[in-house]
């Protein structure tokens, strides 16, 4: 398995840019709220059974 590390940016630039980055285009969040409401309600039950928490 691969080392994690902690990156390392060579500028205020290249650090603002990847921060823009992580905001640029769409997001999982729109997404997200882009689906049908049913579908939405089911992924929610799923990932909060998976969680083991209580409905």
């Amino acid at each position: 398995m691969n080392e994690i590390r902690m990156r390392k940016f060579e500028s205020i630039k290249e650090f603002a840019s990847t921060v823009a980055g992580l905001f640029a285009g769409p997001t999982f969040l729109m997404t997200f709220l882009k689906t049908e409401g049913s579908f939405r309600e089911q992924v929610i039950l799923t990932v909060s059974f998976t969680n083991n928490c209580g409905v």
